[in-house]
């Protein structure tokens, strides 16, 4: 009866989940859609549309004859204003909470451009909901913020969405003054908000002190127990859930046991080890330091 007490272990799994933040990321990339050349296409072009990509008093513009008046690209609305290539790497499997762009901008006069449509680019395309700003934009300039940490736009968006070098942000404004206007934008970023879950299982034993981990510097101390002979699994785990480390032993024997690892190369912050032998998953969480 003793013996089986002993070996029993008593599993409960859960997983880490963490919230972050990407950015706020500057575009690469800033063009005007449709090009100069389309003539066919009416409103009028962004001159300079590779300005957003940084907040510089280098100015991307928009020249916009009075309102109701357009003739092929002079007219009181513009084309669209789109930015992309943001850099984003968000993990695979993270859950997207939200994205936040924040435009800095201003109208050329007092109550006399508003925006038409500001929506984000999914699958190369301009998708899910216009958040265009009720109203004419102030005349001061400065960032001005769509979308929240908790707004996803009505788009269900995946990390492949987000890392993907097209996606970004399509904005296009219109005159509602009687008077010829040249609004700016100086810059558009982006930030994202996501939740990534590490898959990591955490399991308590009946026994704390079979497994136990310390960090000293960028050396890791692991010591353990046996319970009876056999085949052992060890990962280490950052906060993001990705594996920096990993050592497997086809077998080992019953008994107490200790090993002493260097993570070369790891930054400081909070990581995980994970002891894996036969049924029994054990997680334990550590601090690196310098």
């Amino acid at each position: 009866m003793k013996e089986c007490l002993l070996l029993a272990v008593f599993l409960f799994s859960s997983s880490f989940s963490f919230g972050q933040t990407a950015g706020p990321n500057n575009p690469a990339m800033g063009t005007c859609v449709p090009g100069s050349a389309c003539l066919a296409c009416p409103g009028s072009v962004w001159n300079s549309p590779a300005n957003v990509i940084a907040q510089d008093n280098s100015l991307a513009t928009c020249v916009l004859t009075p309102n109701g008046q357009c003739f092929q690209s002079n007219c009181f609305y513009s084309r669209y204003l789109y930015a992309s290539n943001f850099g984003f790497n968000i993990p695979t499997g993270a859950t997207i909470d939200g994205v936040t762009v924040d435009i800095y901008r201003a109208p050329g006069n007092v109550n006399s451009v508003a925006d038409s449509s500001v929506r984000l680019v999914q699958n190369n395309l301009p998708a899910g909901m216009n958040k265009a700003m009720a109203g004419t934009w102030p005349q001061t300039a400065a960032y001005y913020t769509y979308g929240s940490a908790s707004d996803t736009w009505g788009l269900i968006l995946t990390p492949a969405d987000i890392n993907d070098m097209n996606f970004g942000v399509y904005l296009r404004i219109y005159n509602v003054n009687n008077n010829t206007l040249t609004p700016f934008v100086d810059h558009i970023r982006i930030t994202v908000d996501y939740t990534s879950t590490t898959g990591i299982h955490d399991s308590q034993t009946s026994f704390a002190s079979q497994f136990n981990a310390f960090a000293n510097g960028n050396e890791l101390e692991l010591s353990f127990t046996m319970l009876q002979q056999g085949a052992v699994n060890f990962k280490v785990f950052d906060i993001t859930g990705k594996e920096v480390w990993s050592r497997y032993y086809s077998q080992l024997q019953e008994g107490n046991h200790t090993e002493k690892v260097k993570l070369n190369g790891a930054a400081e912050g909070i990581y995980f080890v994970q002891m894996q032998s036969g049924s029994s998953l054990i997680t334990k969480k550590f601090v690196l330091r310098d």
